[in-house]
């Protein structure tokens, strides 16, 4: 349970990249800043279901996003290190499609709520 006296914050807008046109909105990233305590409890959270996860090998190994030292550049790193290893033993490559610009963006909560109990007994 989260006080809702906490849920609020101030959002201000920053570039994704400093070279991108400043007049398209959906190269913005939307920053909340939060009160003190928020952040606090928030990283509380994050610390024990990062500790859960990984000691009950919940979490997916090919997951980027949400995890210590890993990004959407380093799971790019991954694909090209795939393509990589498999050209040199001289396999057949498709990529079909890998649109990395706004990996993180978006949760569809309902989803994430749904998932907790059942798949990560939360």
């Amino acid at each position: 349970m989260f006080p809702s006296h906490f849920k609020h914050s101030h959002a201000i807008l920053l570039l994704k990249e400093y070279y991108l046109l400043a007049n398209d909105l959906n190269i913005y990233r939307p920053i909340a800043k939060q009160s003190f305590i928020s952040k606090v409890l928030e990283k509380g959270v994050s610390c024990r279901l990062n500790v859960h996860l990984n000691c009950n090998h919940l979490s997916n190994v090919f997951h980027s996003a949400y995890k210590l030292f890993h990004s959407r550049e380093t799971a790019l790193r991954n694909v090209h290190n795939d393509i990589a290893l498999n050209l040199d033993i001289r396999k057949v490559i498709a990529l079909t499609l890998l649109d990395l610009s706004a990996a993180f963006d978006n949760i569809d909560y309902s989803v994430l709520l749904d998932r907790l109990p059942d798949w990560y007994g939360i």
